[in-house]
């Protein structure tokens, strides 16, 4: 009886990623052909992606480094936009959004929650139920700065909304917010 060993593939999160160059979108127009031939042009051989001494080394260079000032901002994100999607429900109070926004988009969230209520209030509709966030996603493009973008979701209607968070005082403030 023989066995034969396998090794066992990787999982899908410990695969390295590879950069892979885009193709040419559009060819040349033809004052730019040679000899009335088009020939796509050849990718360049990528170099491969190498971490230095100090990514590794250095725990504020790496983008999974902890952050001991700020909070998660994935968490702090998924009950930002809860609250919202309350607020906008009409089950909790605009005011309590003031500390964690700026004023442009604490004005943008009262212009919006007028709106709203007008419209509630011709059509004769009480307050709707709070949507749930199915799903929240953070990229963090540079430190002290989140941008993320959340699934929300009540009865069969899904909803999108993005955000940017930033680092003020050792704690996340919504700078941006759009409601799709």
């Amino acid at each position: 009886m023989t066995t034969t060993l396998t090794t066992p593939e990787p999982p899908l999160a410990r695969r390295r990623l590879r950069l892979r160059p885009a193709p040419p979108v559009d060819p040349p127009y033809d004052d730019e052909l040679a000899d009335g031939l088009w020939l796509p042009p050849v990718a360049a051989p990528q170099l491969p992606f190498e971490e230095t001494e100090t990514a590794r080394n250095d725990p504020a260079e790496r983008p999974d480094a902890p952050r001991p000032d700020l909070p998660c901002p994935r968490l702090v994100a998924a009950g930002l936009v809860q609250a919202l999607m309350e607020v906008l429900a009409g089950r909790r109070p605009v005011q309590q959004l003031l500390p964690v926004t700026t004023e442009g988009v604490y004005r943008q969230l009262e212009c919006r929650l007028q709106a709203l209520r007008a419209l509630r209030h011709r059509r004769g509709l009480a307050s709707a139920g709070a949507a749930r966030v199915v799903s929240v996603h953070v990229a963090e493009p540079g430190h002290g700065v989140a941008e993320v973008t959340a699934v929300t979701r009540r009865g069969d209607r899904h909803r999108a909304v993005a955000l940017r968070l930033e680092a003020t005082d050792g704690r996340w403030r919504c700078t941006a917010l759009q409601l799709m």
